[in-house]
């Protein structure tokens, strides 16, 4: 398995030297995030290939890379957590319609993360957008729907039980 990965990591190269391809630029961060085809994990060289392929100057770039380096700022994966430096990356691959990126912005938002203000309109309006998104894992769009529902939920008892209290 290692030689498969390490064959692949060489036709990945080739196809970025060759063409500057950004799938070859995001499919090298996911190897290096996960020490696929080298010793260990390397969350510098997977975020400096996510880098290139979502952040460049060029027209086109790939939401997949955007969501990743996302996760690795949100996560504190290589860098010191910089859920606002996510925030931004999930929304430049929310741009593309990355359900992931769009339920991420969603949760940000629903729990306050990185000093976010919370809001539950705007997290619930990220969450129904992520159940109509195309492009992505489409798990997410099922995580966002129940997210949504159960934001929902709890907003309507926590009214119902406000409005008792003003009631008696």
């Amino acid at each position: 398995e290692a030689n498969n990965h390490t064959h692949a990591r060489k036709w990945l190269r080739k196809a970025v030297e060759d063409g500057n391809s950004l799938d070859g630029m995001h499919w090298l961060g996911v190897m290096d995030e996960y020490g696929l085809g080298i010793e260990g994990a390397n969350f510098s060289s997977a975020a400096a290939w996510y880098n290139r392929a979502c952040c460049t100057t060029s027209e086109q770039q790939h939401s997949d890379a955007a969501y990743k380096l996302g996760l690795l700022h949100a996560y504190g994966r290589g860098f010191n957590q910089d859920v606002r430096r996510a925030l931004n990356l999930f929304q430049q691959a929310a741009v593309q319609r990355h359900a992931g990126a769009i339920y991420y912005i969603g949760v940000v938002h629903l729990y306050g993360h990185g000093g976010v203000p919370i809001n539950y309109d705007v997290a619930r309006a990220w969450f129904k957008k992520a159940e109509t998104a195309t492009q992505g894992m489409g798990f997410f769009s099922e995580k966002a729907e129940k997210a949504r529902r159960e934001l929902e939920q709890s907003v309507a008892i926590a009214t119902a039980s406000n409005q008792k209290v003003v009631d008696m």
